[in-house]
Order: structure tokens, then C-alpha cells, then sequence
């Protein structure tokens, strides 16, 4: 896989070839996913792509940053309070 994108193929091409000649499934979001691991880890497997964007924040990934520890929810506090 890496070497058909070191040769510039796009990522819907390597999926195609993998499947029609390896008998390999792989999607090419995945493959998207591989090479930006990669540049995590310092490669150059990005600069093969053939549109270098900047990779996606991803959402839906809820952090703790910010958020009250032991906080107590809304309707378990006293009556005094209301």
C-alpha cells in the first residue's frame, strides 16, 4: 500500500487495486487515516497525497478540559437554593 502512494496513486486507487488484485478490503478513509498516522510519526507519506490539506479535527470527542470535578446536577441540589 505504501509503495502505490509513494508512486502519487490516490487513495481510491490503491483501495481498488488492493481489492481487485490482493483480495484485500480496505476503504480509502482508512488509507487517509494510515498516512496521516504516519506523519505523526514523522514520515513523508503525506506529500504523496495528491491534495495536502490539513488533516480534520475530529468531533464528538467530548474532553474534560474546562468541566467542573464533582460538580452536583441541577435537580439534586437543596430547595434553599430555588
Amino acid at each position: 500500500m505504501d509503495q502505490l502512494l509513494r508512486k502519487d496513486w490516490s487513495s481510491e486507487q490503491v483501495s481498488g487495486r488492493l481489492a481487485r488484485e490482493e483480495g484485500i478490503s480496505v476503504g480509502y478513509e482508512w488509507i487517509y487515516h494510515h498516512v496521516y498516522q504516519d506523519k505523526r510519526n514523522d514520515d513523508d507519506l503525506y506529500r504523496h497525497l495528491r491534495c495536502q490539506k490539513p488533516c480534520r479535527k475530529r468531533y464528538g470527542h467530548h474532553h474534560q478540559q474546562g468541566q467542573t470535578k464533582g460538580k452536583i446536577p441541577i435537580d439534586e441540589r437543596p430547595a434553599i437554593v430555588e
